[in-house]
């Protein structure tokens, strides 16, 4: 899951978002910003609630109790 997540926010953020508001007049640095800023938020959300999330399985008791 690690991997698709890296590779969906390579191709959104870096690439669609920065270069996409480059080639729409935007500064090329202004452009990367708002790219790193949609980055930040892609990876938060991605890893926390996909790769890294708490499943709880049928068969899983659990942590052991004390």
């Amino acid at each position: 899951m690690y991997t698709a997540a890296a590779v969906v926010n390579y191709l959104v953020c870096i690439l669609a978002v920065g270069t996409g508001l480059a080639a729409l007049g935007v500064d090329y640095r202004l452009a990367r910003v708002a790219g790193a800023c949609g980055e930040i938020g892609f990876m938060y959300t991605a890893l926390r609630w996909v790769v890294f999330r708490d499943v709880q399985r049928p068969d899983d008791p659990g942590p052991p109790a004390g």
